[in-house]
């Protein structure tokens, strides 16, 4: 990413702060999002940071997420091609009575070793859990506003029911403060039904995901991304380093800053596949 669409200011800042001059515009960029993160959950850094710079993170965050994880279609080969064939085929299963053990995602995900489901059993809903980089493919995947940027967190609930004699499938967003976001997807066939919110035909969803996995399947990161010569960082080392070098102090709440490190580690491992794969595809 050029670096004329970050804020220099803030770059500048942050590297007066820490010393750290010798940090790669990849490396700031998580440095801003750690900021961001801490200021969001109300903890506490050793730097002078003003309600400005917190600004500033945040804009420098979101830049940095849109420039990378919003580019183009090809991140949902890399992230989310999973979870929309496992949304095509629950409904198979539980609208057509398809046999969970000829699938391809599901049986290989409630079915593997020391799973707590018999072959054939199946779950009444599927919970998409993960914070705002794992998320943001599905998001975009569903037709959100890119704009509109997850919080940190949060859970993807799809309902699937059936009204009258028809049947349908209803989406929300839990963020990781509670409040529950009714998501309405475009699909060509939906209803507003009491009680429910806003509801795909279960045909029309499926259509939907069909349509999203032609484009995830149009590129193929497991061809055109060649790893060979590629060292991802191990995430907690990765998130250890980061909190010593900011300055973060030692007794705020270390399950919120680990969960904080695997966003940042997922983004950096997805940054480079992805950038990788893009070099590749062109």
């Amino acid at each position: 990413m050029p670096e004329e669409y970050l804020n220099d200011n803030l770059y500048d800042w942050i590297r007066d702060q820490t010393g750290l001059y010798d940090y790669d515009l990849l490396q700031m960029s998580d440095v801003a999002t750690y900021m961001n993160i801490a200021h969001y959950h109300g903890m506490e850094l050793q730097l002078p940071v003003s309600e400005e710079h917190n600004k500033w993170a945040k804009v420098s965050s979101d830049q940095f997420t849109y420039e990378w994880l919003a580019a183009s279609e090809e991140i949902w080969q890399l992230a989310m091609q999973k979870m929309l064939r496992l949304l095509h085929e629950s409904v198979d299963i539980v609208f057509n009575k398809g046999d969970p053990l000829k699938t391809e995602v599901v049986r290989q995900n409630l079915y593997a070793e020391n799973s707590e489901y018999f072959s054939g059993e199946f779950p009444y809903f599927w919970l998409m859990l993960g914070h705002q980089e794992t998320l943001f493919p599905l998001t975009n995947a569903l037709g959100e506003d890119r704009a509109a940027k997850l919080p940190f967190s949060g859970a993807y609930f799809f309902e699937f029911f059936t009204y009258g004699e028809d049947d349908f499938v209803s989406t929300r967003l839990r963020d990781d403060k509670g409040k529950v976001h009714e998501i309405d997807i475009d699909c060509d066939e939906r209803r507003t039904i009491m009680g429910q919110g806003i509801a795909c035909s279960a045909d029309s969803f499926q259509r939907f995901i069909e349509q999203r996995l032609f484009l995830a399947d149009s590129v193929s990161c497991y061809i055109d991304y060649d790893p060979v010569g590629v060292t991802y960082a191990d995430p907690k080392e990765y998130a250890e380093r980061l909190l010593s070098e900011i300055g973060i102090e030692d007794d705020y709440d270390f399950t919120v800053l680990h969960a904080a490190g695997a966003a940042v580690g997922a983004l950096v491992g997805s940054v480079a596949a992805y950038a990788a794969c893009k070099a590749s595809a062109k």
